[in-house]
């Protein structure tokens, strides 16, 4: 638990994940919605509670942390959600499923040609005019760069580095999007406005249509 915070101090529990869904439902009202990397569901839920009428398909390579997703789904009476044992970067779908395509803190945990599979999948997988965004980190200052590097030493985040350094534009292209929007993503109230007093991890929106 204590590591799982150390990526967003000074916020609620889940509070990046709320303010993540929540700057979804801004951008429209979402009716079939895959959730890559889902984990043990804690960007999920919160997705599939903002879309109360979607059909939510998380997606993740780990058995165990897709039962206690289902259990906890269950416990909590969110009728609305579907886990899936399934890979990011091949998954079994047909072409245009979903007006929503997310993940959160995944693709940094994966290879460059990887990433862009992952990316190439989920501009197949959605409709037209569907809605593809993976929440992430990118550090473009020396210090935040610096702090992303031993971050990834010191929490064996292999693939973190080579992540940040890639040009993330040029790979939205060669999935096939015709532009990437990457901009800062606040997971607390005002913590990407200048003289913000705290320490954080440089979290980044990566979406495009």
């Amino acid at each position: 638990k204590a590591s799982a915070t150390s990526i967003h101090p000074n916020t609620r529990r889940f509070e990046a994940h709320e303010r993540f869904a929540q700057w979804l439902k801004s951008h429209g009202n979402f009716h079939n919605v895959l959730n890559m990397g889902c984990g043990f569901g804690k960007c999920t839920f919160p997705i599939a509670r903002t879309f109360e009428h979607a059909k939510v398909i998380g997606i993740d390579l780990s058995e165990p942390c897709l039962r206690l997703a289902a259990h906890t789904a269950k416990e909590e009476g969110l009728r609305n959600i579907r886990f899936e044992q399934a890979d990011a970067a091949n998954p079994h779908y047909s072409s245009e499923t979903f007006d929503l395509v997310t993940s959160t803190q995944l693709l940094h945990e994966l290879p460059v040609n990887t990433i862009k599979k992952v990316l190439t999948e989920s501009y197949r997988l959605l409709k037209p005019g569907g809605l593809v965004v993976h929440l992430d980190f990118r550090a473009r200052e020396p210090w935040l760069e610096f702090l992303l590097d031993g971050h990834s030493v010191r929490n064996n985040e292999g693939f973190l580095t080579a992540f940040n350094r890639m040009d993330m534009d040029a790979a939205f292209t060669a999935a096939g999007f015709v532009k990437a929007v990457i901009e800062p993503f606040a997971e607390t109230e005002g913590s990407t406005e200048p003289g913000w007093p705290y320490w954080r991890f440089p979290w980044t929106l990566f979406w495009a249509q």
